[in-house]
C-alpha cells in the first residue's frame, strides 16, 4: 500500500510539473509541484533531484544574548539573490543530520530558497525557554545580511512548539515589520488554553464559543513536556527537584503538600487537576514571573504585532496540539492575513500511511496549493504584503 500511495503522489507531481512546463503557470507553481513528493519519505522518485543541482550545506553559528547556537545553512549555490526561510523544529526534534531534516533543507534550497535550520539544545532536551525567540531573531538577522538573500523576502516555518516560537519571533519588534511570512505547522496560538486542554483532556472545538467542551486525549509526550515546564516555573530548586521526581517516578511517594510553598502547591495541584475551571484559576495564581514566562511564549500575547502573512496547517486528529489552536490563530488575524488548511494525511507532523485514496488525493492537492502560496512569496512571484 505504501509504494502504491507514494507512486500515485509522485506520478501526479510529474504529470502536473510537465503540464506546467507545457502550459506555463510560473516558476512558483512548478517549484511547489516538484516539492510535493519531498513531504512523503517513501516516494519512489523525486523529480526535484533530477532537475536541480545539489545545494551547498554548511554549518554556521548564531550569536545572541551572550549565547551561541549552531544552524545548518542550505544554499542554492547559484550566485543569484534568493528569498530565505528559517525552519524551527519542535521539542525533542530530529537532529540536523536526520535524513528528513536534510531532505527538507535540500529541497527548499533546490527551488531557490536559502534555508537556515537552527539547532536548539534546550528543545532537544524537551525544555522550552523564551531565549529561543532571540535565537530565531538572530537567525533572521543572519539571513538578512547575506548578500545572496533578499532581506524583503525572508520568512519562518516551524513545527509544533517550534511553530509557536516562530510566530513569537515574527511578532518581535526588532524584526516584525520585515518578516514576509510564517508557516505554522501544528503550532499552538494561546499557551494558557493549550495548557488547559492538556490538563483537562478536552478542547472547545470552536474559537468563538467557550462552551461545549469535547474529549481530547493528549499524547504522553505533550503531558510530559507540560509538566516539566510548569515545574520549571517554581523558583525553589529543592521543590523543583521534588516535584520532578514525583512526576517522573510513580513509585515515589507523592510530595507532602503541606510542606510545599504556595507556588509549589499551585503547580502540584495544577499538574494533577482535570477540571478546566480549576486549571484556569490555578494558572492565574502562578507568581508574576511564571505568568510572564507563559505570556512570552504565547503568540496570542502580541498578536497585534504580527504583520506578516500567516499560513497555518494542522492535522485534524492531532493528539499533541489540538487543531483548535490553529483555528484560534487564524480567527485573531486581520482579514486576508491568514490562510488555513486541515489535513488527514499527517500524524502530527509526519505523513501517515493509514488513509484512503480519495483523502490522500484531496489532501495532496490542498498541500500543493498551500505550498504554492508560500513559494510564490519567497520566490518573488508576488509582492510581499504586511498587515497593520
Amino acid at each position: 500500500m505504501r509504494w502504491i500511495i507514494s507512486g500515485i503522489i509522485t506520478s501526479l507531481a510529474v504529470l502536473i510539473a510537465v503540464g506546467a512546463i507545457v502550459w506555463p503557470v510560473g516558476h512558483a507553481a512548478i517549484s511547489a509541484v516538484l516539492l510535493l513528493p519531498e513531504f512523503f519519505p517513501n516516494a519512489p522518485a523525486r523529480p526535484l533531484e533530477w532537475l536541480t543541482p545539489n545545494p551547498v550545506r554548511s554549518t554556521v553559528e548564531l550569536r545572541y544574548d551572550g549565547q551561541t547556537s549552531v544552524a545548518d545553512l542550505y544554499d542554492p549555490g547559484s550566485g543569484r539573490q534568493h528569498g530565505g526561510v528559517i525552519i524551527f523544529l519542535g521539542v525533542a526534534p530530529a537532529g540536523l543530520d536526520d535524513p528528513r531534516v536534510i531532505r527538507l533543507g535540500e529541497s527548499l534550497a533546490r527551488i531557490g530558497i536559502v534555508t537556515l535550520i537552527p539547532q536548539s539544545q534546550d528543545l532537544v532536551n524537551s525544555k522550552v525557554d523564551p531565549s529561543e525567540i532571540d535565537e530565531l531573531v538572530a537567525g533572521f538577522d543572519y539571513l538578512a545580511h547575506r548578500p545572496n538573500v533578499d532581506a524583503k523576502r525572508i520568512g519562518f516555518g516551524g513545527f509544533c512548539i517550534g511553530a509557536s516560537l516562530a510566530l513569537d519571533a515574527a511578532e518581535d519588534p526588532r524584526i516584525n515589520h520585515q518578516v514576509a511570512l510564517v508557516n505554522s505547522f501544528t503550532g499552538y496560538y494561546d499557551l494558557s488554553s493549550y495548557i488547559i486542554s492538556i490538563l483537562s483532556h478536552s478542547i472547545v472545538p470552536y474559537p468563538s464559543n467557550d462552551q461545549g467542551r469535547v474529549p481530547w486525549e493528549p499524547a504522553p509526550n505533550a503531558t510530559e513536556v507540560l509538566n516539566d515546564h510548569l515545574i520549571s516555573l517554581d523558583p525553589d530548586s529543592r521543590e523543583r527537584q521534588e516535584l520532578a521526581l514525583a512526576v517522573h517516578n510513580s513509585a515515589r511517594p507523592r510530595p507532602d503538600v503541606s510542606r510545599l510553598s504556595s507556588t509549589g502547591r499551585t503547580i502540584w495541584t495544577l499538574i494533577n487537576t482535570r477540571d478546566p475551571v480549576v486549571a484556569t484559576r490555578l494558572l492565574n495564581q502562578l507568581p508574576p514571573a511564571g505568568q510572564q514566562a507563559l505570556a512570552r511564549l504565547s503568540p496570542s500575547t502580541r498578536i497585534a504585532d504580527l504583520h506578516a502573512k500567516v499560513f497555518a496547517m494542522h492535522d485534524r486528529d492531532d493528539s499533541t496540539v489540538p487543531y483548535i489552536q490553529s483555528r484560534l490563530l487564524i480567527a485573531h488575524l486581520q482579514p486576508g492575513q491568514g490562510e488555513y488548511d486541515e489535513f488527514q494525511i499527517f500524524n502530527h507532523v509526519d505523513p501517515t500511511e493509514s488513509t484512503s485514496l480519495p483523502t490522500l488525493l484531496g489532501d495532496a492537492a490542498r498541500l500543493g496549493w498551500h505550498m504554492f502560496q508560500i513559494v510564490e512569496i519567497l520566490q518573488g512571484a508576488v509582492p510581499v504584503q504586511h498587515y497593520g
